[in-house]
């Protein structure tokens, strides 16, 4: 028989959300479109979701993007604030 103890770490929550780079059209309103809201319990799975969302929206608007999420992380406050960074990359968008 074995034991495992399980420590999880502290849960953090989602402060700011916020674009650069490459300006989406209407970005604020998409923003609020996004599976990872303020306040929420930040999760890795969603903000990846949330990349590929980023990146179809890009495509229909005719660009290709990559997209990284850069996080600042305030350990006091428990929160990690989630800014989506947007390179627009050369060439036509590909379907």
């Amino acid at each position: 028989e074995m034991l495992f103890t399980v420590r999880e770490g502290d849960v953090y929550k989602l402060g700011k959300l916020a674009f650069s780079g490459y300006a989406l059209s209407d970005g604020d309103a998409f923003l609020k479109a996004l599976e990872s809201k303020k306040g929420t319990v930040f999760s890795r799975i969603a903000v990846q979701r949330d990349l590929k969302r980023i990146a179809e929206r890009a495509s229909k608007e005719g660009a290709r993007v990559n997209v990284t999420p850069m996080t600042d992380v305030d350990p006091d406050k428990k929160l990690i604030n989630v800014t989506f960074e947007l390179e627009k990359l050369p060439g036509p968008v590909t379907f």
